[in-house]
């Protein structure tokens, strides 16, 4: 069993430490009808997130072991917020692939996101959305790999990516 720590008293535990994103899904900000209040810790949402009619989070599809979430704190002191974002890579290319590109632009996205550990996290709230930005490289030999690394990015959050414990609408 792991034993957890308080911050009072921060030491090393005895738990899992892995790494990486086992699952990522996505959602327009515009498509959500109710975004939740965090509990009294200020950091998890335990009541469902609910979009609107006929709308869920979409699976978000990506290699293994190319998944993760940052968040760390930006500004000056007594002005800092949060930036936030979530990184995956996806091999090869194709027309689904640029497909999906074509339509994610200008996007304003929350992203969910389960972490190795169990957590879902979430990036991007309801007043502020996370945009979409791709990379394409092909390789210039036949050694290189190809594919487009993804990012959904964000700043200005009061709040570090939300712990999400109910339902995921998918």
């Amino acid at each position: 069993m792991c034993v957890r720590t308080p911050i009072e008293a921060i030491v090393v535990d005895d738990c899992p430490n892995a790494g990486g994103l086992t699952n990522l899904h996505v959602i327009r900000r515009r498509d959500i009808d109710v975004f939740p209040a965090p509990g009294d810790d200020g950091v998890t949402i335990s009541t469902a997130i609910v979009p609107k009619t006929g709308v869920k989070f979409v699976p978000w599809e990506f290699a293994t072991d190319t998944g993760e979430i940052t968040h760390k704190s930006t500004g000056d002191a007594g002005n800092q917020s949060v930036s936030m974002e979530v990184t995956t890579n996806v091999p090869r290319g194709d027309a689904t692939i640029d497909a999906v590109i074509q339509k994610a632009l200008n996007g304003d996205f929350v992203v969910a996101g389960r972490d190795s550990n169990g957590n879902t996290r979430l990036i991007g709230d309801e007043f502020r959305g996370v945009k979409f930005e791709h990379d394409y490289k092909s390789g210039k030999k036949g050694g290189d790999k190809n594919g487009t690394d993804f990012k959904f990015s964000g700043e200005g959050f009061t709040h570090v990516p939300y712990y999400y414990t109910a339902a995921l609408p998918v």
